[in-house]
């Protein structure tokens, strides 16, 4: 039995991202989303402690603006737990941020996922001996099987289901709860280089920009293409300057992930990855999990 649950909790891209509706009473849109699961992950110690309270701690690269109280979705999810199976201990979670946040790489939501699958294993299946470390590459697969209701998950993110789900590859629609094997073919073999430039994309914004439109009807979703891209390129052109060049050193696949403002390419060449590399100093090299 451990008291401290050490994870990496895994970020995502979206090689592809379709709006598909608007539900006016739940003031959410709905999507068709292919998400794919990177090794670009945070750290997360979860430590079951005696004092019912929930305690957080921020550190990392990206650890600045940050919260460490009830505005973390961290907080939101082990509350929204609590809440709902009861408040028999509490605990104390270390983040350590290496994913950047409000960038389309899901970071908030996977935290969520690992806080949530962090206390399922202490409320019913402590007995079960866990890993000393939990990577990225298996993430997926620990404490699956969940008995909080998906509705209550949803209370606090959408996209977290994809994180709780069976597959680090998957279709995603509905607002997020309908996941399905990808049909996608598998992505290009060489990995990903990923590029933050530290432009921050409010989601919800986004997304309201959607709200009085129509919709298209999708016949498939073997189509890379990002609804938001042109939107968002509207108001930060050099995005759609950078997404070239990696088309330009060689990308199978670029684009703006979820609605940005991280660029991302994916390589089926080392050399036209190391390429590109020249032209990104800052960018960052991660494989498809």
């Amino acid at each position: 039995m451990s008291s401290v649950v050490h994870l990496f909790v895994p970020a995502k891209i979206n090689r592809t991202l379709r709006i598909t509706g608007y539900n006016v009473n739940k003031n959410l849109h709905t999507i068709c989303s292919e998400f794919c699961a990177i090794s670009l992950a945070d750290e997360m110690f979860v430590e079951k402690i005696e004092d019912k309270k929930i305690k957080i701690t921020v550190s990392g690269i990206f650890a600045k603006g940050v919260p460490n109280n009830e505005h973390n979705t961290l907080y939101k999810m082990a509350k929204a737990f609590f809440t709902h199976h009861g408040f028999l201990f509490g605990v104390h979670i270390h983040l350590i941020k290496n994913i950047p946040h409000q960038s389309g790489l899901g970071g908030a939501s996977s935290n969520a996922a690992g806080i949530l699958k962090a206390l399922e294993y202490f409320f019913f299946s402590e007995s079960q001996p866990v890993p000393q470390k939990i990577l990225p590459t298996s993430f997926f697969s620990f404490a699956v099987g969940l008995h909080t209701p998906l509705s209550l998950i949803q209370s606090v993110g959408n996209d977290i289901p994809f994180f709780l789900g069976e597959f680090p590859r998957s279709q995603v629609s509905g607002f997020g709860e309908i996941l399905s094997a990808s049909c996608l073919p598998p992505p290009p073999s060489f990995g990903i280089l990923l590029f933050n430039p530290r432009i921050v994309v409010n989601t919800a914004w986004a997304y309201q920009q959607f709200s009085n439109r129509s919709f298209p009807v999708l016949q498939n979703n073997i189509e890379y293409t990002n609804d938001f891209e042109p939107l968002i390129f509207s108001y930060f052109p050099d995005l759609y300057e950078w997404k070239n060049l990696l088309v330009e050193c060689g990308a199978r696949e670029a684009g703006l992930t979820g609605s940005g403002s991280a660029i991302f390419g994916m390589f089926g060449e080392e050399k036209d990855r190391q390429k590109a590399k020249k032209y990104f100093p800052e960018g960052i090299c991660f494989e498809i999990i």
